[in-house]
């Protein structure tokens, strides 16, 4: 482990020491749903985005880090609209891509909701007795080879 690594557990160290695991996973997941990044909250707290990774990554930190997401995605859902109404003509190529960049995240960081819609896809299958199937098509093949007399008078096969 680098030295950089080492200062960074030291950090991570004292934080938790200071203010316990649950309200340091509470930090950083209330700030990655208010939109600030791995990288950032790690940079105003002193540790490596590797270090604060590998964190969340232990001891089930990753379940609350998804919600945080999920909740980042539905902030930047509505920071859309806020984007598009807001545009001037002159900033309609900005916007839309600020607004074509948060689209993308939010489809990534909540699939389910923002995501694109997936094809579905059916796996049918059935059973066919092919004795009995072939039994049935020789019965018709013989009767649409056979001579069919039809009595005139009744219209009845004879």
């Amino acid at each position: 482990m680098g030295n950089i690594a080492k200062l960074g557990w030291q950090r991570m160290d004292v934080l938790v020491s200071e203010h316990g695991a649950e309200d340091v996973l509470h930090m950083v997941c209330d700030q990655v749903a208010n939109g600030m990044s791995l990288s950032e909250i790690g940079g105003n707290e002193g540790i490596p985005y590797s270090v604060l990774w590998r964190w969340l990554n232990a001891e089930g930190r990753m379940e609350a880090y998804r919600l945080a997401l999920e909740a980042r995605a539905d902030k930047e859902a509505h920071d859309v609209l806020h984007i598009a109404d807001g545009a001037t003509a002159e900033e309609v190529g900005v916007a839309k891509l600020r607004v074509d960049a948060r689209k993308w995240a939010a489809s990534k960081w909540d699939r389910e909701r923002y995501g694109e819609a997936s094809k579905v896809q059916m796996d049918v299958r059935y059973q066919v007795d092919l004795a009995g199937a072939l039994l049935e098509a020789e019965a018709r093949r013989e009767l649409m080879h056979k001579s069919v007399v039809v009595d005139n008078e009744t219209g009845e096969v004879v």
